[in-house]
């Protein structure tokens, strides 16, 4: 692992909810005991939510926030005119769960999914934030404020839906962070209680918002013949 000797750091807000860090690192290395920059070597970009960043240091930089590092990537908020990429993302992120499922429950599941109505509802009442590698969408995730109550959500709850990343991109703390920006529009807009659902093969998903603060509420009947499990966090 090469050695972090210099980061820059300036930080942006994120359609005026989430204040983002922009961290540029530059490493060096060293070669018959003279240290001297690579020229190929230009500074790393990337972004992580403001709350994290207490977190950061040379140290840890150097082991597992690494693998967050990609100077291509950036936030922003969806809108509607996003509707076909997004439905294009949830299909592609989603798919890697084809054979978790029985081909019945697949094509059930897959149905919603293949439903642009569906997207479009949901920009309708949602805050969508978005992850970006250049112009190309990779990541997504939607909050829904209190007030849109469903079978599963109380009406004074704001929940969490759809939190997708395209596979190609696993790993690199797209999903930790678009999950964070929700809750810190949560916050902002004084909810209470975020909530979400999860199911078990989605281990990696469940993961992060239990690192995160989420806890099981209740298991939920079986959704496309698999374990659902309902979660909130508190935010008094």
């Amino acid at each position: 692992m090469p050695e972090i000797v210099q980061t820059e750091i300036s930080c942006w807000k994120i359609g005026g909810t989430s204040i983002i860090y922009e961290v540029k690192v530059l490493f060096l290395s060293e070669t018959r005991r003279t240290i001297f920059l690579k020229p190929s070597q230009e500074p790393i970009n990337f972004l992580i939510p403001c709350k994290s960043f207490k977190k950061f240091n040379k140290s840890n930089l150097q082991g597992t926030y690494l693998s967050m590092i990609n100077k291509h990537l950036s936030y922003r908020i969806g809108t509607i005119d996003d509707v076909d990429k997004l439905q294009d993302l949830g299909i592609i992120s989603y798919g890697q769960f084809q054979n978790d499922m029985t081909p019945g429950n697949w094509e059930a599941f897959n149905n919603n999914l293949q439903d642009r109505q569906k997207f479009i509802d949901i920009l309708n009442v949602a805050k969508c934030f978005v992850c970006l590698d250049n112009d190309k969408i990779v990541g997504v995730a939607y909050i829904i404020p209190s007030g849109n109550p469903t079978n599963l959500f109380k009406s004074e709850w704001s929940y969490i839906r759809m939190v997708g990343v395209n596979p190609q991109y696993r790993g690199q703390g797209i999903a930790k962070a678009l999950t964070k920006m929700c809750i810190d529009f949560a916050k902002q807009n004084k909810e209470k209680i975020v909530a979400l659902h999860t199911s078990e093969f989605m281990n990696a998903a469940r993961h992060i918002y239990e690192g995160m603060g989420f806890k099981v509420l209740e298991e939920i009947p079986p959704l496309f013949g698999k374990k659902y499990w309902l979660y909130t966090l508190d935010l008094n």
